[in-house]
């Protein structure tokens, strides 16, 4: 697989990073919210959401994800940091028990109404 990378068809290195990463990104995922995180910029933050939106979030990660939510708060005003939070809250809620799919719905209604309070407090600055 490794070696496919250097195949001249984008399509082709992107799905062998993609494989490669997988094991790599789950173990990131264990411990995700190291000290890095808090001092990641908006573009680092929508490649670690991009990242994590590529993964497969048991009960326990989404908890995780909830109760993390100040950590990357300040991000939610970036479509393109949000557009990765609403895949992963909308496979959270294929994949979860019915207890914890009405946690998930209360999450996804505070994401948006701070990403639209961000996106308002954006706005009025410029």
């Amino acid at each position: 697989m490794y070696a496919r990378l250097r195949d001249p068809s984008p399509s082709v290195r992107k799905n062998a990073v993609l494989v490669l990463s997988h094991p790599i990104l789950n173990d990131m995922m264990k411990d995700w919210l190291t000290p890095y995180t808090l001092y990641a910029d908006a573009k680092q933050w929508e490649y670690i959401s991009y990242c994590l939106s590529q993964l497969s979030f048991t009960e326990k990660g989404m908890k995780k994800l909830m109760e993390s939510f100040k950590i990357y708060q300040h991000v939610l005003c970036e479509d393109s940091v949000m557009e990765n939070f609403k895949n992963i809250i909308g496979k959270g809620k294929k994949f979860t028990k019915p207890e914890l799919k009405s946690c998930i719905e209360e999450f996804e209604e505070k994401l948006n109404a701070f990403h639209a309070d961000k996106r308002k407090n954006k706005r009025q600055l410029l």
